[in-house]
């Protein structure tokens, strides 16, 4: 009993001791460990669904099949028999080379040999099941295949840049594909995997911007692609934002050419110099071709907003609606994506004295007076189907001799200096003829959680 009561004697003079000693950094470890957890408090509760971040989890926004898979996947997963680079020129990936015959009516690619399908099996010319409008494909062996052309067409090495595939989504590049859901004929999901590396890439997709934006807020994507704004996100934590200029997209407005009183080129000059001058942080363009294209013409007239100028112009016709009871007014259709820019745009013409009145728009618009809207263009510079007098697409109806004359040179001759001089006049000679006001190349924004 007396060893116990002296154990415990010498246990309390310790422990006096050390406190004694150590008190002060007791107290400090303890307040310490209080105002900590009040700060883990403050944080957001972490889902288990965050620590998948690693996994790639892309959110893309559309409605997307087979056929048409954003170009960005499709190049994931295969090679096309030409690439583009950073000046839109054709360059090779799938074929090594190629020739051109018979002034450009035949073009003959010739294969990598050391190339295979994800499924394992090699890539022969055989393969190729790629669908050209007025295009036969002939194989020549294993290793050669022959395009031939009803007529000559410069484009074609970029128009091969496709990736290719076969049995669905069999391809040439460095991913496979895993998994995919589907709603009907939509694709809903889609799993792959780098077959070098062994990196997965999970995309899903999302009909809508408001789907995909509270998707990537409720962390079940952490990367969201293809967004033209950062509405409702610019206050949200931990966001990394990298910004792109799509230069193979112009956004414009375009007159109906096939009606007065956008058949006076006048009318047309004096609208395009009363539109503002900066939309957003979007880039200027200044002509249908991309800026970074090696056929890009950088020294076309401009049209700055100019009060003096569109009065001059428009004097003829406002003068004309004073003197009559009918007040000069026009309709501007615009894409839905873009109503904020063609709310600005009525307000300048409005102080004109135009009565404007703005028409959302789901489609391209059959019967307008002016179009506001976004034309995608490919990189090589032909722009035939976009403004010559014969094609469905010319939006605004320009029909110029000329200007056909130049598009119609611009495509069938094989000399890369002298096609170059036909799309540099061409779209001087357009730009000048206003069919359309280009405004500016969209930016775009993917959004990638910290």
């Amino acid at each position: 009993m007396l060893k116990v009561s002296n154990n415990l004697r010498y246990l309390n003079w310790f422990l006096s001791a050390y406190l004694k000693k150590y008190a002060a950094f007791i107290v400090l470890g303890f307040a310490a460990g209080l105002i900590l957890s009040f700060l883990v408090s403050l944080l957001p509760a972490v889902s288990p669904s965050q620590f998948a971040a690693k996994e790639n989890i892309v959110g893309i926004i559309g409605q997307y099949s087979l056929s048409n898979l954003p170009l960005s996947i499709q190049k994931e997963l295969s090679l096309g028999l030409t690439s583009i680079d950073k000046n839109d020129r054709a360059t090779p990936s799938a074929a090594s080379s190629w020739e051109i015959k018979n002034n450009g009516q035949s073009y003959i690619f010739h294969l990598k040999k050391n190339l295979y399908w994800t499924d394992g099996s090699k890539f022969k010319s055989f393969d190729i099941n790629l669908r050209l409008k007025d295009v036969q494909i002939l194989a020549l062996g294993d290793y050669d295949v022959q395009f031939r052309l009803g007529q000559p067409y410069a484009g074609l090495p970029s128009a091969v840049a496709q990736p290719l595939f076969k049995n669905g989504l069999v391809g040439l590049g460095p991913y496979r594909v895993t998994k995919m859901t589907r709603n009907g004929k939509f694709i809903t999901g889609l799993e792959m995997k780098n077959i070098n590396t062994g990196e997965s890439t999970h995309y899903k997709f999302y009909s809508n911007r408001d789907e995909a934006v509270l998707a990537l807020k409720l962390h079940e994507i952490n990367i969201l692609k293809g967004l033209n704004s950062l509405d409702g996100l610019n206050n949200w934590p931990l966001l990394q934002i990298d910004k792109t200029t799509d230069y193979h997209k112009f956004v414009a407005l375009f007159f109906n050419m096939r009606k007065e009183p956008f058949k006076d080129k006048d009318t047309r000059l004096g609208l395009t110099y009363a539109l503002p001058d900066v939309f957003n942080s979007d880039e200027p363009a200044f002509g249908p071709i991309a800026k970074n294209s090696w056929a890009y013409n950088p020294q076309l007239k401009t049209f700055n907003y100019s009060a003096d100028l569109a009065n001059k112009y428009l004097k003829p016709l406002l003068d004309k609606s004073s003197t009559s009871s009918a007040e000069f007014s026009l309709k501007l259709t615009s894409m839905k994506a873009y109503l904020p820019i063609a709310q600005s745009i009525a307000k300048n013409w409005q102080n004109l004295g135009i009565k404007v009145q703005i028409i959302p728009s789901d489609s391209i618009a059959d019967n307008f007076d002016v179009f506001l809207a976004a034309v995608e263009t490919m990189p090589d510079p032909d722009q035939y189907s976009l403004w010559h007098s014969t094609q469905e697409g010319n939006i605004s109806g320009l029909n110029s001799p000329r200007i056909d004359k130049l598009l119609e040179d611009g495509r069938t001759l094989v000399n890369v200096s002298e096609r170059k001089q036909k799309y540099l006049d061409f779209q001087k000679y357009l730009v000048e003829e206003d069919p359309a006001a280009f405004l500016f190349y969209p930016a775009g924004f993917t959004v990638t959680r910290l």
